[in-house]
C-alpha cells in the first residue's frame, strides 16, 4: 500500500506539472498569434527629390490587421512645419482606420524646423485598437538626422528630361 500511495502521489505531481506546462504553452502560443496578427503603426520620414527635396511625414500600418486610431499627439506643434497653415499634419486622424500596409502621407517643410532646437527630436504618442485589443506606442523621430541630407543627381539638358531623370533616379534609390 505504501508503494501504491507513493505512485499515486507521483502521478498527481506529474499530472499537475503536465497541466501547468500545457497552460504555459497555450499562453505563449496565444501571445505569438496575437503578435503576428496585430496592427503595428509607426511614423517615419520619407523624402523625394525631383527638382527640389520634399520631405513627408508618414504614418503606416505595418501589421496584418486593421487599426482604428483612438488618440494621436506630438510634443511639437506640427503646424510649424506644414506647407499650408490651414492643413496641419494628422489633425483629423483620430477615428481613422488604417488597413494593413496603408499609409497616410503629409508633405512637411523640414527647412522650417532646422533652426528650431525643439524640432530635433519629435515624440509621438499613438493609441489604436484592432478588433481584439488596444495598443499604445511612443514613437521618437529624430528629424535632425534629415536636416543635412544631400541629394546628388546626374545633370541633364532641358527641364522636362531633367525632371524625368530625377524621378527615375529617385525610384532607383528607393528600390535599393
Amino acid at each position: 500500500t505504501i508503494v501504491n500511495i507513493i505512485l499515486c502521489i507521483l502521478s498527481f505531481v506529474l499530472a499537475v506539472i503536465s497541466v501547468v506546462t500545457v497552460v504555459i504553452t497555450l499562453r505563449q502560443n496565444s501571445k505569438m498569434i496575437e503578435e503576428s496578427t496585430r496592427p503595428y503603426i509607426s511614423i517615419y520620414l520619407g523624402e523625394t527629390y525631383f527638382q527640389q527635396t520634399i520631405t513627408y511625414l508618414i504614418i503606416k500600418n505595418y501589421g496584418t490587421s486593421s487599426a482604428i486610431i483612438n488618440d494621436f499627439s506630438c510634443d511639437f506643434d506640427l503646424s510649424k512645419c506644414a506647407h499650408n497653415s490651414d492643413i496641419v499634419p494628422f489633425a483629423h486622424i483620430i477615428g481613422s482606420n488604417l488597413s494593413p500596409g496603408e499609409k497616410i502621407v503629409y508633405p512637411i517643410d523640414i527647412q522650417k524646423l532646422s533652426n528650431d532646437p525643439k524640432a530635433n527630436k519629435l515624440n509621438f504618442l499613438i493609441e489604436y485598437n484592432s478588433s481584439v485589443k488596444s495598443y499604445k506606442d511612443s514613437i521618437p523621430l529624430n528629424l535632425a538626422a534629415h536636416f543635412d541630407v544631400l541629394h546628388l543627381r546626374a545633370s541633364t539638358k532641358g527641364q522636362e528630361v531633367k525632371t524625368i531623370s530625377f524621378a527615375l533616379q529617385d525610384i532607383a534609390e528607393k528600390m535599393l
